[in-house]
């Protein structure tokens, strides 16, 4: 038997509809999407027997953990085993810094709090990571001013004098740390990258031992990052007139960040027009920011 119009548009009608309430049904408990879990995501990253892929896919979909991430990564990390935290670390320093350039302001408070040591506690290498090249090294990336950022994120948080009196101490650990030749390069890199949300006038003896030729590339690239992220104008001078000792790969990436930031490109526009900074040092681009 034939079906009539009336009746056919009558069934799509109701189909429609009962597929409609399908939609607007909410979700029961157990079909829910499973709450995240931190410590198997961990797990799963170190797990020597997943391809890198898939460690990649899981760290980066954990962003909105981060701090919850690299807690479960540094739980149970004995501090005395070096192999073991350098095996962890490129992963928390991927998670740290993909997170910072997220920009979203209460994560970046969270790898703050995460990296900066208990009182009288030392500054381990995943903290110094953390902090120096995951959230400094991130902030700077974004155009931020690394300083302003962290007095911001430690304003914000709940007990601002035990907080600020673990920053300062934080300081005076990275500073030591970049002295510390027995900590990886990579590591004191970050080191120094901390000292450039810090005063100058107090750690910029450090910074400044760093810039000048003659010594480990990393470490000066770690110096010159750091003093350029200060915008005081003894340290963006020091910066200038530390570029003819620098390697040229390290003098590029200083000539780069200062010609692109105010108020710095103005002590090296100046620079340039006395003839201190050869002009075929920079590029067209960064001739043409200077004016700008």
């Amino acid at each position: 038997m034939l079906t009539s119009p009336i009746r056919l548009q009558q069934t799509g009608a109701l189909l429609g509809l009962a597929l409609l309430s399908l939609t607007l049904t909410p979700l029961s408990a157990s079909a829910q999407a499973p709450a995240f879990d931190a410590t198997q995501v961990a797990r799963q990253i170190l797990d020597e027997a997943n391809h890198d892929d898939l460690k990649s896919k899981l760290a980066d979909d954990s962003l909105p953990h981060a701090a919850a991430v690299i807690t479960a990564l540094t739980r149970d990390l004995p501090a005395n085993d070096r192999a073991e935290a350098y095996r962890r670390i490129p992963w928390i320093w991927r998670i740290a810094i993909n997170c910072t350039k997220q920009n979203k302001r209460e994560q970046q408070r969270e790898l703050l709090l995460l990296s900066l040591p208990d009182p009288g506690q030392p500054l381990r290498d995943w903290q110094a990571v953390v902090l120096g090249g995951g959230l400094i090294n991130g902030l700077s990336q974004l155009g931020l001013t690394p300083s302003e950022q962290i007095e911001a994120l430690l304003e914000s948080s709940g007990t601002p004098k035990e907080i600020r009196s673990r920053w300062e101490q934080t300081l005076k650990l990275a500073a030591e740390m970049a002295d510390n030749t027995e900590i990886p390069s990579g590591t004191r890199y970050d080191a120094l990258r901390i000292l450039g949300a810090a005063d100058w006038q107090l750690y910029g003896p450090v910074l400044r031992r760093y810039l000048e030729s003659g010594g480990d590339e990393e470490l000066q690239m770690g110096a010159a990052n750091a003093t350029a992220d200060l915008t005081e104008p003894a340290a963006t001078k020091t910066l200038v007139r530390a570029l003819p000792g620098l390697t040229e790969d390290n003098r590029n990436l200083a000539l780069a960040i200062l010609a692109a930031r105010s108020p710095q490109k103005k002590f090296l526009r100046d620079a340039v027009t006395a003839n201190e900074v050869p002009r075929v040092w920079l590029t067209a681009e960064q001739l043409k920011q200077l004016n700008d």
